[in-house]
């Protein structure tokens, strides 16, 4: 029955109660969040993990469990971060805009609400920090062009110098070289019906230079 010995029981590990009949064994809780810094880096998340008598619900000391002890700890990916509110586009109601989409979080899509005598084409598309996609309020009876959004880091490598120390500038002519790039690539895969032309390259948000997985490699991100 799980005593040991004669006289007051003194419980074997497992065990516990004024008859040593009652279960003792680990209780884990739900994890937290992931914490660390949003952006899908790598994060913790934590849960509370007791030794407790199964029966009356209350804590133990842990050498009264047995079997290994559960983690109380492990890594995650911390979730992606937001992009805010979405910016003020001519023609927009931006008041009405802010009520219906405060802020957004990456994956996220909101309508853009326009004024009178303007028409809604597109929505703001948010991914990690940067809205990737913008809508727009054109005139009534004025032609649009719409293209379609896409989202891509590019990393170059083998940076010389040079450019090391003028990344402003060499990131400028990477974006105006990108547009014939990305046609050749387009074609290349199949694509049909498309010209240079049809290719709008938004300028980086972002430029970061960061070291590489080779030793005296740098790479600059765009």
């Amino acid at each position: 029955d799980g005593r040991d010995g004669s006289g007051l029981c003194a419980c074997r590990p497992g065990y516990g109660g004024a008859l040593c009949d009652e279960n003792v064994s680990w209780a884990t809780f739900e994890w937290t969040e992931c914490l660390g810094v949003c952006g899908g880096g790598e994060g913790v998340r934590l849960r509370t993990v007791l030794c407790q008598n199964q029966k009356t619900l209350t804590a133990t000391t842990e050498d009264r469990c047995v079997g290994e002890r559960p983690p109380d700890s492990e890594t995650c990916a911390t979730p992606l971060c937001s992009c805010s509110s979405p910016p003020n586009l001519p023609g927009s109601d931006y008041e009405r805009v802010l009520e219906a989409c405060p802020f957004l979080l990456s994956g996220q899509t909101c309508e853009v609400v326009c004024r009178g005598g303007y028409l809604a084409f597109g929505s703001y598309r948010c991914r990690g920090t940067h809205f990737i996609e913008l809508p727009a309020c054109g005139e009534i009876g004025a032609s649009t062009r719409a293209y379609t959004a896409v989202y891509q880091v590019v990393s170059f490598g083998q940076m010389t110098p040079w450019a090391l120390s003028n990344l402003t500038h060499y990131s400028n002519i990477l974006v105006n070289a990108l547009p014939q790039a990305t046609y050749n690539l387009a074609v290349s895969g199949g694509a049909r019906n498309v010209t240079p032309d049809d290719l709008l390259i938004r300028p980086p948000r972002e430029v970061t230079l960061v070291n590489g997985v080779r030793g005296g490699d740098r790479r600059l991100m765009l």
